[in-house]
């Protein structure tokens, strides 16, 4: 609803009215005659004096207004694309070793954002995205005192991380309400898992507090569906890890230097359903 304006016209007529535009020579407006909603315009020339917001009673429904386009309420999106994690990599071990754990680096994603906008351009919501990444060696070496030396093992990794969390969002449409630049920061919940081989089997789970943020652009390409484009951070730091090889389980402990860092990149394209 909008609050009614004023014009009063040199032939000493009080129009109340909701003025939609005003231009160099003529003023813009709805008013309401016989029950129906109208548009229509007079010379400036004409005009003694004009008010906005003269009425806060006598309000005029917004989608009488010339122009006027309802905003989406509800965005839902589906997303996934290309991953590269910034997390890292302990400066110990050998030179394959190091070469294996940058090919972990990169990976792929998929999730999906669902905001409730309750007003225009802000809405807040909930989020969820998973990062997979796999690779595996077979000749990797590690100097073991054990062993008086260097010794070949086979390493391979099978890592996921998933995040959910509490998502806010800001909004900026293009004039007709078709495009949109939009702006997410998250906070949640990130897990880690790995179904690992070194040398043997073993299974490394984690969690912590994580953060979120995306930028990105919707392009609308039918009736409440939209092709977006998104970049988004998430960072998270693990202190801990659990681990089990079948036969037992311990708990590491991971100072921030020896790693554990989760913070990544992803570059997404996707599907956005508005309504």
């Amino acid at each position: 609803m909008r609050s009614q304006d004023l014009i009063i016209s040199k032939s000493n007529d009080s129009i109340q009215c909701k003025i939609t535009k005003l231009k160099k020579n003529n003023i813009y407006f709805v008013f309401k005659n016989n029950q129906q909603y109208q548009s229509t315009l007079i010379p400036l020339t004409e005009i003694v004096s004009y008010e906005y917001n003269f009425d806060e009673e006598n309000r005029i429904p917004k989608e009488k207004i010339p122009g006027y386009i309802e905003y989406s309420k509800v965005r839902i999106s589906l997303q996934g694309g290309y991953s590269y994690q910034i997390g890292k990599i302990n400066d110990e071990g050998s030179q394959e070793l190091r070469e294996y754990l940058e090919k972990l680096r990169p990976g792929y994603h998929f999730g999906g954002d669902f905001t409730y906008y309750f007003a225009e351009s802000f809405g807040v919501g909930v989020k969820y995205q998973q990062f997979r990444t796999s690779t595996d060696f077979t000749n990797v070496v590690f100097f073991e005192a054990i062993n008086n030396g260097p010794v070949n093992r086979l390493l391979k990794d099978d890592i996921s991380i998933s995040f959910i969390g509490a998502l806010l969002s800001a909004r900026l449409y293009n004039k007709a309400k078709l495009n949109a630049f939009f702006f997410n920061t998250s906070i949640g919940y990130m897990t880690y898992s790995n179904n690992a081989i070194y040398e043997d089997a073993i299974k490394l789970k984690g969690n912590t507090l994580g953060f979120a943020s995306d930028i990105g652009y919707d392009i609308g390409i039918a009736d409440n569906l939209s092709l977006g484009f998104q970049l988004s951070t998430f960072f998270g730091q693990l202190s801990k890890l659990e681990t089990d090889n079948g036969t037992s389980q311990r708990s590491i402990d991971i100072a921030r230097n020896e790693g554990g860092g989760l913070g990544r990149f992803d570059l997404s394209i996707g599907l956005r359903f508005n309504l």
